[in-house]
């Protein structure tokens, strides 16, 4: 799991990065900075992330969209 990863699904939800961090990934924005930055993901949700294809946003609502 790399930052280049979660960056484009930040980039392609069109979220901001302190929604993303609230909505998708239930941490803190400073969490979803040091991430960014390159900090060590922990490994759970590394893998998490690294099974997530998409995150749509429609009327409000996100749809976090993962690999079977």
């Amino acid at each position: 799991m790399t930052s280049d990863h979660v960056s484009r699904l930040i980039a392609s939800s069109g979220l901001s990065h302190a929604d993303f961090a609230r909505l998708v990934l239930g941490r803190d924005p400073r969490s979803l900075r040091r991430y960014l930055a390159g900090d060590a993901i922990p490994p759970t949700l590394a893998a998490w992330l690294a099974s997530v294809e998409r995150v749509e946003v429609t009327r409000g609502r996100v749809t976090v969209v993962v690999q079977r």
